[in-house]
């Protein structure tokens, strides 16, 4: 079986729709939201660096 790219982050995927399990449950955008609250909010900063 071959692999397809998702249509919506461009990971690898096996789904036959094209998107990939982490964009249908909401995972990618999640953690996309999260890493822009890190930039624009320092208050709470600990020090901690934004994984790329």
């Amino acid at each position: 079986m071959k692999g397809k790219k998702c249509t919506q982050c461009d990971n690898d995927t096996y789904q036959k729709d094209g998107i990939c399990v982490s964009c249908k449950i909401g995972i990618t955008k999640m953690y996309d939201e999260l890493k822009e609250l890190m930039k624009e909010n320092t208050k709470w900063d600990t020090g901690l660096k934004v994984h790329k």
